[in-house]
């Protein structure tokens, strides 16, 4: 799986390192469900204002869609209080965007109200291939918007 775009290019101190392993199984699991969005969450650890994901853990959505994704909230909880029981946290999300280009949708934002100290990995298949960007939402007064995060995938 790639990383889309040039991402290293924002005010924001906030960065996002994942490893190779974790990565592979984000592009296992959203290839596996196409045509639909799917997704699941980034587990790992922040330091500051650098996270790092080491462990996807993929999350059975709620109602199969070409154009949203609705994790099933007891899967969710259940991950969430198994890494928080391990003394890790969530780091970001993750859902696919089979038809878009990688940039979160309206919805999307909409739904950020209870993430907001995560990041948001959304994949997208323009190329074929699984490609990941990577955002950090936050509240305007419009609302929530979107704002692109550095990275760096972490050897194994």
């Amino acid at each position: 799986m790639e990383w889309e775009g040039n991402q290293r290019d924002g005010g924001d101190r906030r960065a996002l390192i994942v490893t190779v392993h974790a990565l592979e199984a984000i592009g296992r699991h959203v290839s596996q469900w196409l045509p639909f969005e799917s997704g699941g969450i980034l587990i790992g650890d922040r330091v500051d204002d650098t996270f790092y994901g080491d462990e996807f853990v993929p999350l059975e959505g709620a109602l199969p869609s070409t154009h949203r994704y609705l994790a099933r909230a007891v899967h969710a909880t259940r991950a969430i209080l198994r890494a928080d029981r391990e003394g890790r946290r969530v780091v970001a999300t993750v859902h696919s965007h089979p038809d878009g280009n990688g940039e979160p949708s309206h919805t999307d934002l909409q739904n950020a109200y209870g993430y907001r100290e995560v990041l948001h990995i959304v994949v997208n298949f323009r190329q074929g291939a699984p490609a990941c960007r990577v955002y950090k939402y936050h509240r305007t007064e419009e609302g929530y918007c979107a704002q692109p995060v550095p990275l760096d995938i972490a050897a194994p």
